[in-house]
């Protein structure tokens, strides 16, 4: 964050492509030749916003008055620090130097110096954001890939709620049929056992039909052995009682 520009903290919403543009880039340069100038870092905090407030607190005019910067070196550390973006110095500007050799009127070693800086400096700036850039990408891709992971385990969390309800029905048609089942079995345990004691009142009933038959038996041979005894008799008794 020591490095970001400006321009990144006054931005509203911030979508992290602030600090890749070029005149971000640009920004970085100048702190990065600040601190190899000075020996010591202009952007300190411990936090993102003590951060934000030494970045917006920022004034390269004060620095360099301070730190006896002068002249063409000013003048380069003014356009790259400017909190303004669109004031500040393009890299084709910096890369061929014409800006500075316009205002001195000639070219200088320290020109040809910084440029060769910034010529590597620029080269490590620019590898290191397409190695963000790919990063980002890479981020993305497993965004996707988390966000389809968890479509995936939404769907599979549905259908597994619509077993447990399948299962859930099934359990409770079960219980069903067991209830019926025990009601079954409970009738029939009641139809058993009234077929027992119909059974038991049709043994009686029979023993109770032999002991009749028996005692019919008996009498009529008692009948029998009575009308060969006393025949004649009765014969007679019949006979004059139809008389009277």
């Amino acid at each position: 964050m020591q490095f970001w520009a400006p321009e990144f903290f006054k931005t509203p919403v911030r979508t992290g492509t602030e600090i890749g543009s070029a005149a971000g880039d640009m920004w970085a340069f100048g702190l990065l030749l600040l601190e190899m100038l000075t020996s010591r870092s202009w952007i300190v905090g411990g936090s993102s916003v003590e951060i934000e407030k030494s970045v917006l607190g920022f004034d390269i005019g004060r620095i360099c008055e301070k730190e006896g910067i002068v002249g063409d070196l000013q003048i380069l550390l003014s356009l790259l620090l400017s909190k303004n973006p669109s004031k500040r110095i393009s890299s084709t500007e910096l890369v061929r130097m014409n800006h500075l050799q316009s205002l001195l009127g000639h070219e200088t070693p320290l020109s040809r110096f910084f440029a060769e800086q910034y010529e590597m400096t620029y080269q490590q700036l620019d590898s290191t954001h397409k190695e963000l850039y790919k990063t980002k990408q890479r981020l993305a891709t497993s965004r996707q890939e988390l966000e389809t992971s968890k479509q995936r385990l939404e769907t599979m969390y549905q259908q597994l709620q619509h077993v447990q309800q399948t299962s859930n029905k099934e359990h409770e048609e079960l219980l069903k049929e067991q209830n019926e089942h025990k009601k079954t079995q409970r009738l029939l345990r009641q139809q058993e056992q009234t077929h027992l004691a119909i059974k038991t009142q049709m043994q009686s009933l029979e023993r109770e039909l032999l002991t009749v038959k028996e005692e019919n038996r008996r009498l009529k041979e008692v009948d029998s052995n009575a009308h060969q005894a006393h025949g004649p008799y009765i014969d007679f008794i019949l006979d004059t009682s139809d008389s009277w």
